[in-house]
């Protein structure tokens, strides 16, 4: 855990991301593509976060937060004014449902 509370991660992946955050662009959007490394997520989510718990992202985007949340067992509540975003969003947190799931459930 010391590792994950210092103050500064040097050893993040940069090409960490999820896939796709281009193809959600819309035709008259102005260059506002912002991948989020899934690396830096993963890090927040264990340090502030324990399973079961509620992760909320008020600017989901593509679902990034949401991916590694549901991922890690957390229950996970975003928001997204895009409707191409939220598509999109739609497809990567079903994705990370289905890698969660567990044959004896």
């Amino acid at each position: 855990w010391q590792q994950l509370a210092s103050p500064v991660w040097m050893n993040i992946k940069q090409g960490n991301v999820l896939n796709g955050y281009r193809k959600a662009k819309g035709a008259n959007d102005e260059r506002h593509v912002c991948p989020l490394q899934l690396d830096v997520i993963v890090r927040c989510l264990r340090l502030y976060t324990k399973p079961n718990d509620v992760v909320l992202d008020p600017f989901n985007g593509i679902g990034s937060t949401g991916f590694e949340a549901i991922k890690m067992m957390r229950r996970y509540i975003g928001f997204e004014l895009k409707s191409e975003y939220a598509a999109m969003a739609n497809d990567n947190l079903t994705e990370a449902e289905k890698m969660t799931y567990d044959l004896f459930a």
